[in-house]
């Protein structure tokens, strides 16, 4: 979500000021926290950042710029470890298998890894037409997916960094991608064209595509069994069982549109956030159906979910700024921060 009301807001606060040359000239920056991921040993929580530059040029209009900014918090304290600043915006990060290389899909059109103890960036995989938008690893760390604005799904080798496959087939941008936990299959979101694709992670050939009926679908999430699918469809979470490659359950509990939905380590509970006005994040037993807990402070959307790898604890992410953590078993925030 960009910055409307700040950007309506901007010529009556330049006029407010008077004369430009007697004051310093208006700078406003957003920070949205787009991505969360936990490092695998569960010491760290990265987190990346897009980042709008609102400022007065010399003729008192806007400009906008854009930049990209990662995170690595310390998981226990929520202190800031690195600052990493390259780039024209984040919109997903995730981390190598051995926790070792951090990767960010980045409004430049490019995927960047880094080194995640020192910040350094180690190569650039460039290959998308526009940004890249999502990311996953596979789980052996042999294979890196990214989604772009262009419709495109890119696989990579990225101890290589050679373009091993080019998957096409959505007419929207890939909102999200996920390996299954054998590494098998890739499955993909393709936004406004309302579908979940599979594919061979091997071969690339499309295995099946579920039209699920929703003018909108954004964050996917496999079950650690590898079994179900939860799909962020509209305002509702859809649960596809993938050994009969049908529809089981709907979760309908949100009132705006649902971003992010993570399973925990166990598989028992799937957490999800929303935007639209309904900042929550729900806490549900997958067995029963049920809504277990509700977790509220967000301030705005909720871009991104990631439990621990223990799954005694929940990160966040949310256009508010801020990363959060919290205890889901009491519901209560444990931190939070803000750049």
């Amino acid at each position: 979500m960009r910055p409307n009301l700040l950007l309506a807001l901007l010529p009556i606060l330049v006029s407010m000021t008077g004369c430009a040359g007697l004051f310093k000239p208006l700078e406003t920056r957003i920070n949205e926290a787009s991505s969360v991921k936990f490092s695998p040993d569960g010491t760290a929580l990265v987190s990346g950042y897009f980042v709008t530059v609102i400022r007065e040029n010399d003729e008192g209009e806007p400009d906008i710029d854009t930049q990209s900014m990662i995170r690595v918090l310390d998981a226990a304290t929520g202190q800031s470890r690195q600052n990493i600043r390259r780039g024209d915006g984040v919109w997903d990060v995730d981390l190598s298998p051995d926790g070792n290389v951090i990767v960010a899909a980045d409004e430049d059109r490019k995927v960047k890894l880094y080194d995640r103890q020192t910040g350094a960036l180690l190569r650039e995989l460039i290959g998308h037409n526009a940004g890249a938008f999502s990311l996953a690893y596979s789980p052996d760390g042999g294979l890196l997916a990214s989604g772009g604005w262009d419709r495109r799904i890119l696989l990579w080798n990225p101890h290589t960094d050679a373009l091993v496959r080019t998957l096409t087939g959505h007419s929207d941008a890939v909102y999200g991608v996920e390996f299954s936990p054998d590494g098998r299959v890739l499955a993909s979101s393709g936004g406004a064209d309302g579908s979940v694709r599979f594919w061979d992670a091997l071969n690339g050939n499309l295995i099946r595509t579920f039209d699920t009926g929703k003018s909108f679908v954004s964050d996917i999430d496999f079950s650690p069994d590898g079994h179900l699918l939860a799909v962020g469809g509209g305002r509702s979470i859809l649960i596809f069982d993938l050994q009969t490659g049908v529809q089981i359950n709907e979760l309908a509990d949100h009132t705006g549109q649902v971003n992010a939905v993570a399973f925990n380590p166990d598989g028992t509970r799937l957490a999800s956030g929303a935007g639209e006005g309904d900042w929550t994040i729900l806490l549900w037993d997958v067995q029963h159906s049920t809504i277990v807990r509700e977790l509220n402070g967000h301030r705005a959307q909720v871009f991104s979910l990631a439990w621990s790898p223990d799954g005694t604890r929940l990160g966040s992410g949310s256009a508010d700024g801020t990363v959060r953590l919290w205890n889901p078993a009491t519901g209560q925030g444990i931190w939070q921060f803000r750049p």
